[in-house]
């Protein structure tokens, strides 16, 4: 006998005028055996609806999702629509550089491009500071880089400062500039652009020329490039070789510049490996304050800023 029945038995047996009015109790087990068996049923029937509702379901297609290509840095032969760009995109080509009668990148840049100003602060043509829209490239350490530099897919922009050596790229090796506006592709201080720049190989540039030339102060100056291919395997070089001791004194240049590249073409196959050797020394006088020395009336120059620099890179 359960215990509710023993607790009503013993109020029956003490009263027993309590039978009739005392509501049966209920047997706690066979409330618990009910509530399992309930319970069964409904997870039953849960599982039946389910199945039921999987099975009637129409097969929807799943959603296809466009594929987007994300580019890290921009490489080489790698085309996009100018239309997609939402920017301002200026190209320079070969015979643009050829034209100019310094044949610099950066007075090109300055002729031929809206927005764009150059700033002297070191005293060399050479390392000039590039300002486009207020975003500057500059070889000067502690100026807030603003522009990205690219050749060949690799960028040139040093690992300390960002800084933008302009006289390491050999310009007679350049066959074509793109300035770009600002652009995420091109990574970190690049708010203000890219400037990408496409080198010349033997399959894109045919024949062989050489320009020897000289001038006052001292001035002289070779350039020569060269290449030939087979259909399949090509090679090219360029060379640039300046020295001149300047217009006024401790302001010589000297300018050593290569470039060779290696190409292969087989099918669809491109490969090329090209090389940058780069070795100048550059003298600029900086502005400072007249100090008088030695008589009244003369005054000596500040000491002179020598920059030397040597580059060795293959991508």
């Amino acid at each position: 006998m359960s215990k509710s029945h023993e607790i009503r038995g013993r109020l029956c047996a003490a009263d027993p005028h309590l039978a009739p009015i005392l509501p049966p109790v209920p047997d706690v087990h066979m409330i618990s055996r009910s509530l399992l068996r309930a319970g069964r049923r409904v997870w039953c029937i849960a599982l039946l609806q389910c199945g039921s509702a999987s099975a009637t379901a129409p097969d929807t297609p799943e959603p296809t999702l466009r594929e987007v290509l994300v580019i890290s840095a921009p490489l080489p032969d790698t085309t996009i629509d100018v239309d997609r760009i939402l920017g301002n995109v200026r190209t320079l080509l070969a015979e643009d550089l050829g034209s100019s009668p310094t044949g610099e990148l950066t007075d090109v840049l300055l002729g031929r491009v809206a927005s764009v100003n150059l700033a002297d602060n070191l005293g060399s043509e050479f390392q000039p500071d590039l300002l486009y829209r207020g975003f500057a490239a500059s070889p000067v350490l502690g100026t807030p880089q603003g522009l990205a530099a690219y050749q060949n897919g690799v960028r040139v922009n040093e690992a300390f400062g960002d800084a933008v050596n302009w006289d390491l790229i050999p310009d007679i090796a350049i066959r074509r500039l793109d300035l770009v506006s600002a652009n995420p592709i091109y990574g970190l201080n690049a708010l203000g652009g890219g400037v990408v720049i496409r080198m010349k190989d033997r399959f894109s540039d045919r024949g062989a020329d050489a320009v020897l030339s000289g001038g006052s102060f001292g001035q002289r100056s070779v350039t020569a490039q060269a290449g030939a291919n087979d259909g399949r395997a090509g090679i090219y070089e360029a060379i640039r070789g300046l020295d001149r001791t300047g217009w006024r004194q401790h302001s010589s240049d000297r300018l050593r510049q290569m470039y060779l590249d290696a190409s292969l073409h087989v099918g669809g196959l491109t490969a090329d490996l090209s090389y940058t050797r780069a070795d100048n020394a550059l003298a600029g006088q900086g502005a400072g304050r007249c100090r008088p020395w030695r008589s009244i009336g003369h005054c000596r120059l500040p000491g002179r800023r020598e920059s030397a620099i040597a580059l060795i890179s293959w991508p």
